[in-house]
Protein backbone atom coordinates (compact mmCIF):
# COMPACT_ATOMS: atom_id res chain seq x y z
CA UNK A 1 0.00 0.00 0.00
CA UNK A 2 1.30 3.24 -0.65
CA UNK A 3 1.60 5.65 2.24
CA UNK A 4 1.42 9.29 2.38
CA UNK A 5 5.07 10.81 3.19
CA UNK A 6 3.72 11.92 6.58
CA UNK A 7 2.42 8.06 7.48
CA UNK A 8 5.87 7.03 6.12
CA UNK A 9 7.34 9.37 8.72
CA UNK A 10 5.24 8.02 11.55
CA UNK A 11 6.63 4.28 10.72
CA UNK A 12 10.08 5.06 9.99
CA UNK A 13 10.98 7.87 12.37
CA UNK A 14 8.33 8.17 15.10
CA UNK A 15 9.92 9.70 17.56
CA UNK A 16 11.46 12.43 15.80
CA UNK A 17 10.00 16.11 15.59
CA UNK A 18 7.05 16.62 13.12
CA UNK A 19 5.34 19.94 14.94
CA UNK A 20 6.00 22.31 17.34
CA UNK A 21 4.60 25.59 19.08
CA UNK A 22 5.84 27.92 22.37
CA UNK A 23 4.36 25.35 24.35
CA UNK A 24 4.40 21.88 22.94
CA UNK A 25 6.08 19.37 20.39
CA UNK A 26 4.82 16.36 18.80
CA UNK A 27 6.34 14.10 17.02
CA UNK A 28 5.33 12.02 13.32
CA UNK A 29 3.72 9.56 15.39
CA UNK A 30 1.82 11.59 17.96
CA UNK A 31 1.09 13.71 15.06
CA UNK A 32 -0.35 10.69 12.55
CA UNK A 33 -2.72 9.92 15.92
CA UNK A 34 -3.41 13.25 16.51
CA UNK A 35 -4.63 13.55 12.76
CA UNK A 36 -6.54 10.61 12.54
CA UNK A 37 -8.72 11.12 15.50
CA UNK A 38 -9.41 14.81 14.90
CA UNK A 39 -10.48 13.70 11.06
CA UNK A 40 -13.22 11.50 12.80
CA UNK A 41 -14.63 13.97 15.45
CA UNK A 42 -14.98 16.16 12.28
CA UNK A 43 -17.15 13.96 10.61
CA UNK A 44 -18.92 14.05 13.63
CA UNK A 45 -19.45 17.48 13.22
CA UNK A 46 -19.73 17.80 9.17
CA UNK A 47 -21.44 14.45 7.78
CA UNK A 48 -22.96 15.96 5.03
CA UNK A 49 -20.24 16.90 1.96
CA UNK A 50 -21.01 20.32 1.62
CA UNK A 51 -20.30 20.67 5.52
CA UNK A 52 -17.83 22.98 6.85
CA UNK A 53 -15.92 23.74 10.41
CA UNK A 54 -14.21 26.70 10.96
CA UNK A 55 -11.29 26.81 12.67
CA UNK A 56 -9.98 30.23 14.48
CA UNK A 57 -6.64 30.71 13.69
CA UNK A 58 -4.64 30.63 17.06
CA UNK A 59 -1.11 30.42 16.39
CA UNK A 60 -1.00 26.49 18.03
CA UNK A 61 -0.19 22.77 17.34
CA UNK A 62 -4.16 21.96 17.14
CA UNK A 63 -4.82 24.94 14.50
CA UNK A 64 -2.59 22.81 12.02
CA UNK A 65 -4.02 19.54 13.24
CA UNK A 66 -7.25 20.34 12.16
CA UNK A 67 -6.71 21.76 8.94
CA UNK A 68 -4.55 18.51 8.13
CA UNK A 69 -7.29 16.63 9.58
CA UNK A 70 -9.81 18.19 7.90
CA UNK A 71 -7.89 17.20 4.45
CA UNK A 72 -7.74 13.94 5.46
CA UNK A 73 -10.96 13.00 6.12
CA UNK A 74 -12.84 15.73 3.20
CA UNK A 75 -14.11 17.81 5.51
CA UNK A 76 -13.43 21.61 4.62
CA UNK A 77 -12.22 23.69 6.71
CA UNK A 78 -12.34 27.69 7.23
CA UNK A 79 -9.96 29.48 8.44
CA UNK A 80 -11.24 32.66 10.18
CA UNK A 81 -9.59 35.41 12.20
CA UNK A 82 -9.68 34.78 16.23
CA UNK A 83 -10.17 38.45 16.23
CA UNK A 84 -13.67 38.26 14.78
CA UNK A 85 -16.74 40.09 16.74
CA UNK A 86 -19.21 36.90 17.75
CA UNK A 87 -21.49 39.17 14.71
CA UNK A 88 -18.94 38.58 12.12
CA UNK A 89 -17.84 35.49 13.16
CA UNK A 90 -21.69 33.99 13.13
CA UNK A 91 -21.69 35.89 9.75
CA UNK A 92 -18.97 34.31 7.72
CA UNK A 93 -20.05 30.76 9.62
CA UNK A 94 -23.65 31.25 7.79
CA UNK A 95 -21.73 32.35 4.59
CA UNK A 96 -19.58 29.50 4.64
CA UNK A 97 -22.30 26.82 5.46
CA UNK A 98 -20.54 25.80 8.94
CA UNK A 99 -21.84 23.16 11.22
CA UNK A 100 -18.75 23.27 14.32
CA UNK A 101 -16.60 25.75 15.22
CA UNK A 102 -12.88 25.30 16.70
CA UNK A 103 -11.25 27.70 18.93
CA UNK A 104 -8.13 28.58 20.88
CA UNK A 105 -7.82 31.38 23.68
CA UNK A 106 -8.44 34.52 21.61
CA UNK A 107 -11.78 33.91 20.45
CA UNK A 108 -12.78 31.74 22.61
CA UNK A 109 -15.37 34.40 23.73
CA UNK A 110 -16.72 35.26 20.37
CA UNK A 111 -16.98 31.41 19.44
CA UNK A 112 -18.83 30.57 22.21
CA UNK A 113 -21.55 33.60 21.70
CA UNK A 114 -21.67 32.74 17.97
CA UNK A 115 -21.95 28.73 19.03
CA UNK A 116 -25.19 29.63 20.90
CA UNK A 117 -26.56 31.21 18.83
CA UNK A 118 -26.01 29.19 15.83
CA UNK A 119 -26.66 26.04 17.92
CA UNK A 120 -23.47 24.53 16.67
CA UNK A 121 -20.59 22.18 18.75
CA UNK A 122 -17.82 23.91 19.62
CA UNK A 123 -14.30 22.33 20.45
CA UNK A 124 -11.86 24.56 22.72
CA UNK A 125 -7.99 24.02 23.08
CA UNK A 126 -5.37 25.67 25.03
CA UNK A 127 -8.45 27.28 27.37
CA UNK A 128 -10.33 25.35 29.86
CA UNK A 129 -13.63 24.48 28.19
CA UNK A 130 -16.76 26.62 29.38
CA UNK A 131 -20.25 26.63 28.54
CA UNK A 132 -21.74 23.82 26.40
CA UNK A 133 -17.84 23.47 24.52
CA UNK A 134 -15.66 20.11 24.13
CA UNK A 135 -12.28 19.98 25.71
CA UNK A 136 -10.07 19.35 22.68
CA UNK A 137 -7.64 17.19 24.35
CA UNK A 138 -10.13 15.09 25.94
CA UNK A 139 -12.65 15.04 22.73
CA UNK A 140 -9.24 13.36 20.50
CA UNK A 141 -8.74 11.24 23.11
CA UNK A 142 -11.87 9.71 23.25
CA UNK A 143 -12.27 9.55 19.42
CA UNK A 144 -12.97 5.65 18.46
CA UNK A 145 -9.68 4.13 17.94
CA UNK A 146 -8.98 3.06 14.37
CA UNK A 147 -12.29 4.24 12.91
CA UNK A 148 -11.51 4.13 9.30
CA UNK A 149 -11.70 6.94 7.36
CA UNK A 150 -14.04 7.66 3.86
CA UNK A 151 -11.72 7.30 1.10
CA UNK A 152 -14.15 8.90 -1.50
CA UNK A 153 -15.06 12.06 -0.41
CA UNK A 154 -15.03 15.23 -1.97
CA UNK A 155 -11.94 17.69 -1.83
CA UNK A 156 -12.68 20.01 0.14
CA UNK A 157 -9.61 22.93 0.05
CA UNK A 158 -9.88 25.31 2.82
CA UNK A 159 -11.51 28.44 2.48
CA UNK A 160 -9.66 31.96 3.62
CA UNK A 161 -11.61 35.22 4.55
CA UNK A 162 -10.15 38.58 3.46
CA UNK A 163 -9.50 40.73 5.78
CA UNK A 164 -12.98 43.00 4.64
CA UNK A 165 -10.65 46.05 3.81
CA UNK A 166 -12.93 46.95 1.24
CA UNK A 167 -16.07 45.99 2.91
CA UNK A 168 -17.82 42.33 4.11
CA UNK A 169 -14.99 39.71 4.20
CA UNK A 170 -15.05 37.65 0.92
CA UNK A 171 -14.07 33.81 1.21
CA UNK A 172 -11.27 31.94 -1.15
CA UNK A 173 -11.43 28.24 -1.87
CA UNK A 174 -7.56 27.85 -1.84
CA UNK A 175 -5.83 25.33 -4.69
CA UNK A 176 -2.51 24.02 -3.92
CA UNK A 177 -2.40 21.18 -6.51
CA UNK A 178 -3.09 21.56 -10.30
CA UNK A 179 -5.73 19.95 -12.26
CA UNK A 180 -8.61 18.07 -11.31
CA UNK A 181 -8.30 15.60 -8.70
CA UNK A 182 -10.69 13.00 -7.88
CA UNK A 183 -11.79 12.87 -4.34
CA UNK A 184 -10.23 14.28 -0.89
CA UNK A 185 -7.32 11.24 -0.77
CA UNK A 186 -6.40 12.34 -4.06
CA UNK A 187 -6.14 15.97 -3.37
CA UNK A 188 -3.75 15.20 -0.01
CA UNK A 189 -1.71 13.07 -1.83
CA UNK A 190 -0.96 15.21 -4.75
CA UNK A 191 -0.45 18.21 -1.93
CA UNK A 192 2.68 15.80 -0.97
CA UNK A 193 4.06 15.24 -4.12
CA UNK A 194 7.76 16.27 -4.24
CA UNK A 195 7.53 19.85 -3.14
CA UNK A 196 8.43 23.32 -4.90
CA UNK A 197 10.18 24.13 -1.40
CA UNK A 198 13.24 23.32 0.45
CA UNK A 199 13.31 20.13 2.50
CA UNK A 200 13.80 20.41 6.41
CA UNK A 201 11.98 22.45 9.30
CA UNK A 202 9.98 24.76 7.97
CA UNK A 203 9.31 28.22 10.42
CA UNK A 204 5.63 29.98 10.78
CA UNK A 205 6.90 33.49 12.12
CA UNK A 206 3.95 34.92 14.01
CA UNK A 207 1.37 36.22 11.77
CA UNK A 208 -2.17 34.78 12.55
CA UNK A 209 -2.97 31.28 11.23
CA UNK A 210 -5.95 32.46 8.88
CA UNK A 211 -3.76 33.33 5.84
CA UNK A 212 -3.40 31.18 3.05
CA UNK A 213 0.79 32.13 2.61
CA UNK A 214 0.99 31.06 6.65
CA UNK A 215 -1.48 28.00 6.12
CA UNK A 216 0.82 26.29 3.43
CA UNK A 217 2.86 25.02 6.08
CA UNK A 218 0.13 22.17 5.60
CA UNK A 219 1.88 21.21 2.77
CA UNK A 220 4.87 21.29 4.34
CA UNK A 221 3.80 18.75 6.62
CA UNK A 222 1.68 16.85 3.76
CA UNK A 223 5.53 16.38 2.44
CA UNK A 224 6.76 14.71 5.72
CA UNK A 225 8.67 17.91 6.68
CA UNK A 226 8.67 19.32 10.23
CA UNK A 227 6.52 22.66 11.22
CA UNK A 228 7.33 24.90 13.87
CA UNK A 229 4.52 27.54 14.79
CA UNK A 230 5.83 30.64 16.86
CA UNK A 231 2.94 32.23 18.64
CA UNK A 232 3.79 35.94 17.95
CA UNK A 233 6.86 37.71 15.97
CA UNK A 234 9.20 38.34 18.29
CA UNK A 235 12.68 39.25 16.55
CA UNK A 236 15.43 37.58 18.77
CA UNK A 237 13.00 34.83 19.73
CA UNK A 238 12.47 34.59 15.36
CA UNK A 239 16.56 33.22 15.72
CA UNK A 240 16.39 31.00 18.53
CA UNK A 241 13.71 29.22 16.77
CA UNK A 242 16.08 29.24 13.36
CA UNK A 243 19.00 28.02 14.90
CA UNK A 244 17.17 25.54 17.39
CA UNK A 245 15.09 23.81 14.64
CA UNK A 246 17.73 24.75 11.52
CA UNK A 247 15.14 26.03 9.96
CA UNK A 248 15.41 25.63 6.00
CA UNK A 249 12.45 28.06 4.68
CA UNK A 250 9.83 30.45 5.91
CA UNK A 251 7.60 33.21 4.59
CA UNK A 252 8.12 36.69 6.41
CA UNK A 253 6.79 40.49 5.30
CA UNK A 254 9.02 43.70 5.03
CA UNK A 255 8.41 44.57 8.71
CA UNK A 256 9.65 41.21 10.16
CA UNK A 257 12.92 42.32 7.83
CA UNK A 258 13.17 45.57 9.26
CA UNK A 259 12.23 44.37 13.17
CA UNK A 260 14.85 42.12 12.50
CA UNK A 261 17.37 44.49 11.31
CA UNK A 262 16.99 47.02 14.34
CA UNK A 263 18.47 44.56 16.55
CA UNK A 264 21.28 45.28 17.95
CA UNK A 265 24.76 43.88 16.92
CA UNK A 266 25.53 41.82 19.56
CA UNK A 267 22.30 40.07 19.56
CA UNK A 268 22.36 39.06 15.81
CA UNK A 269 25.78 38.07 16.26
CA UNK A 270 24.57 34.75 18.93
CA UNK A 271 22.85 33.05 16.22
CA UNK A 272 23.14 31.59 12.76
CA UNK A 273 20.52 31.40 10.18
CA UNK A 274 22.98 29.30 8.00
CA UNK A 275 20.59 26.54 7.51
CA UNK A 276 18.36 29.07 6.17
CA UNK A 277 17.83 28.22 1.95
CA UNK A 278 14.76 30.26 1.68
CA UNK A 279 12.92 33.25 3.13
CA UNK A 280 9.51 33.82 0.80
CA UNK A 281 8.38 37.79 1.23
CA UNK A 282 4.85 39.21 0.32
CA UNK A 283 3.18 42.20 1.95
CA UNK A 284 3.87 45.23 0.40
CA UNK A 285 6.69 46.32 -1.56
CA UNK A 286 10.29 45.68 0.32
CA UNK A 287 12.83 49.32 0.07
CA UNK A 288 15.77 48.03 -1.55
CA UNK A 289 17.86 49.33 1.10
CA UNK A 290 15.92 47.22 3.62
CA UNK A 291 15.98 44.14 0.99
CA UNK A 292 19.92 44.19 0.24
CA UNK A 293 20.42 44.68 3.48
CA UNK A 294 19.04 41.35 4.47
CA UNK A 295 20.96 39.43 1.59
CA UNK A 296 23.78 40.61 3.04
CA UNK A 297 22.96 38.87 6.01
CA UNK A 298 21.28 36.10 4.94
CA UNK A 299 22.49 35.38 1.54
CA UNK A 300 20.48 35.13 -1.23
CA UNK A 301 17.82 33.40 -0.02
CA UNK A 302 14.99 35.84 -0.41
CA UNK A 303 12.07 34.95 -3.20
CA UNK A 304 9.74 37.45 -3.75
CA UNK A 305 5.88 36.50 -3.39
CA UNK A 306 4.52 39.34 -5.55
CA UNK A 307 1.43 40.57 -7.48
CA UNK A 308 3.67 42.37 -9.91
CA UNK A 309 6.51 40.95 -11.84
CA UNK A 310 9.63 42.37 -11.07
CA UNK A 311 11.62 44.57 -13.82
CA UNK A 312 14.40 43.11 -15.13
CA UNK A 313 16.10 46.65 -14.66
CA UNK A 314 18.39 46.88 -11.88
CA UNK A 315 16.82 50.60 -11.15
CA UNK A 316 13.63 49.29 -10.81
CA UNK A 317 11.36 51.12 -8.66
CA UNK A 318 11.16 49.97 -4.99
CA UNK A 319 7.68 48.77 -5.73
CA UNK A 320 9.27 46.24 -8.46
CA UNK A 321 12.40 45.85 -7.13
CA UNK A 322 12.80 42.07 -6.38
CA UNK A 323 16.59 40.60 -5.61
CA UNK A 324 16.62 36.35 -5.15
CA UNK A 325 14.09 34.18 -7.29
CA UNK A 326 11.09 35.43 -8.69
CA UNK A 327 7.83 33.72 -7.78
CA UNK A 328 5.23 36.10 -8.94
CA UNK A 329 3.04 34.26 -6.78
CA UNK A 330 0.60 36.35 -4.17
CA UNK A 331 0.25 34.26 -1.46
CA UNK A 332 -3.84 35.73 -0.49
CA UNK A 333 -2.36 36.96 3.43
CA UNK A 334 -4.46 39.98 3.21
CA UNK A 335 -3.64 42.56 5.98
CA UNK A 336 -5.65 42.38 9.03
CA UNK A 337 -3.89 44.29 11.80
CA UNK A 338 -4.48 42.63 15.34
CA UNK A 339 -4.74 44.98 18.55
CA UNK A 340 -1.19 45.60 19.98
CA UNK A 341 0.73 44.10 17.24
CA UNK A 342 2.44 44.99 13.87
CA UNK A 343 0.46 46.95 10.95
CA UNK A 344 0.73 44.68 8.13
CA UNK A 345 0.38 46.03 4.80
CA UNK A 346 -2.53 46.52 2.43
CA UNK A 347 -2.44 43.67 -0.48
CA UNK A 348 -3.02 45.84 -4.18
CA UNK A 349 -4.07 44.53 -7.39
CA UNK A 350 -3.05 41.09 -8.21
CA UNK A 351 -3.80 38.60 -11.22
CA UNK A 352 -6.59 35.92 -10.22
CA UNK A 353 -4.52 33.19 -12.30
CA UNK A 354 -3.11 30.65 -10.11
CA UNK A 355 0.57 30.16 -9.97
CA UNK A 356 0.03 26.39 -11.05
CA UNK A 357 -1.60 27.44 -14.26
CA UNK A 358 -5.65 26.92 -13.07
CA UNK A 359 -7.86 29.22 -11.78
CA UNK A 360 -8.54 29.22 -7.77
CA UNK A 361 -12.67 27.91 -7.12
CA UNK A 362 -14.57 30.80 -6.58
CA UNK A 363 -17.02 30.14 -3.17
CA UNK A 364 -20.14 29.94 -4.92
CA UNK A 365 -22.52 31.29 -1.48
CA UNK A 366 -24.36 34.92 -1.90
CA UNK A 367 -21.90 38.18 -1.30
CA UNK A 368 -18.96 36.23 -1.98
CA UNK A 369 -16.23 36.48 -4.22
CA UNK A 370 -12.62 35.21 -5.25
CA UNK A 371 -9.75 37.53 -4.28
CA UNK A 372 -6.29 36.21 -5.72
CA UNK A 373 -4.53 33.67 -4.50
CA UNK A 374 -1.00 31.61 -5.55
CA UNK A 375 1.02 29.13 -3.98
CA UNK A 376 3.69 31.31 -2.21
CA UNK A 377 6.99 28.50 -2.78
CA UNK A 378 6.23 27.31 -6.26
CA UNK A 379 7.73 28.79 -8.88
CA UNK A 380 5.02 29.79 -11.77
Amino acid sequence: MWLLPLDRRAQETPDEPALADDLNVLSWSALGGQVTRAAARLLEFAPGPDDRVTVLGDNAIPTLVAHLAGLRAGVGTVATSRNLTSGELVDQITDAGVTGIITGPVGAGAALDAARELGLPLVMHGTTAIGHAFDWDLRLAAAPAGRSLPTDRPARPQLVYTSGITGRARATEVRWVSGPVADASAYLAAMSAPPGFPLGPHLVCGRPLQHNALLTSLRHLAAGQPVVVLGRFDAETFFYGVQKWQVSSTVMVPTHFQRLLALPEEIRARYGVSSLRQVSHTGSACPPDVKRAMIDWFGPVLTAVWRHRPSARPDSTASQVSIGPDTTEPANAYASAEAGKEPLPEPDEASAKSALGQRESRHSRPQTATPWNRHPHRPG
